[in-house]
Order: C-alpha cells, then sequence, then structure tokens
C-alpha cells in the first residue's frame, strides 16, 4: 500500500512540476491568437501589410518555440569526472585550518582546469555537496537534483 502512494504522490509531484510549462504554453498560445487573428487578420487592411506582419512574426515565432522546446527538453549534463577531487584531496580540504589553505590547496587543484569563475574572496568554487570543483556556469539543478 505504501508503494502505491509513493508512487502516486511522485506522479503528482512531476505533474506539477509541469505547471509552468502548461502556463508559458499557455500564454504563447494566446499571444499567436490576438496577434494573428486580431491584429493582422482583423485589423490590418493592407495585403502587403498582412504578408510582412505574418512572415516576420511566424519567422520569429518558430524560432521562440523550437528555443523553448530545446530549453524544456535539453538534460543539463553532467560535470566531467576531471572536475572531480578525491578523496585524499577532500580530506585536505577539509582539515585545512585557514581559508588561505583551502585557496592554496583549490588553486592547486584547478591548476590544469578549464576554469576562470571564482568566488568574491578568488577562491575557485568548490562544491561540498557533489565534491568537485565546480565548473564555470554550472549550478545546482533544482528540478532533478544534479
Amino acid at each position: 500500500m505504501a508503494s502505491n502512494c509513493k508512487i502516486f504522490m511522485l506522479g503528482c509531484v512531476k505533474l506539477v512540476k509541469f505547471f509552468p510549462v502548461l502556463f508559458i504554453s499557455t500564454i504563447i498560445a494566446w499571444s499567436y491568437y490576438a496577434y494573428v487573428v486580431e491584429l493582422c487578420v482583423k485589423n490590418v487592411e493592407s495585403l502587403a501589410q498582412k504578408v510582412f506582419y505574418l512572415l516576420f512574426f511566424h519567422f520569429s515565432f518558430v524560432m521562440f518555440v523550437w528555443s523553448y522546446v530545446q530549453t524544456i527538453f535539453t538534460s543539463p549534463g553532467e560535470i566531467p569526472k576531471q572536475f572531480y577531487v578525491s578523496q585524499r584531496n577532500v580530506d585536505e580540504l577539509e582539515n585545512a585550518e585557514t581559508e588561505d589553505a583551502q585557496r592554496q590547496i583549490l588553486t592547486r587543484l584547478a591548476k590544469h582546469l578549464p576554469v576562470v569563475c571564482r568566488t568574491m574572496n578568488g577562491c575557485y568554487r568548490y562544491c561540498e555537496k557533489c565534491r568537485c570543483l565546480k565548473p564555470d556556469r554550472s549550478h545546482h539543478c533544482s528540478i532533478c537534483g544534479r
């Protein structure tokens, strides 16, 4: 019984996470109708203007929808293995007595990695949860937990 309840709850969570996508899709559909039907078809009188407006709009609309679909369905990716810190280095980081010692350890570890971004105090970004040096533009995903 508990297994069925857990499956049901996971299904509900997935459905709730899809609401923002459904909301944005509804806004897109409404804006398509408002521009194409209400503005261009009903209010623009010149055929040349209608064609110009509709061609430009549909080109932009297709590009927007394609980008939005790619954003929704593209995997966030994974951090390459070279960014993960060995257990020996993790212990060394945890046992470092000062922040400056940690900075030196992280600088040594990031020496051959393609990392540019640093924290406010100039230290390379390190994730204690994943135990890795954070590559540029990487963040934890609240949806998939990676």
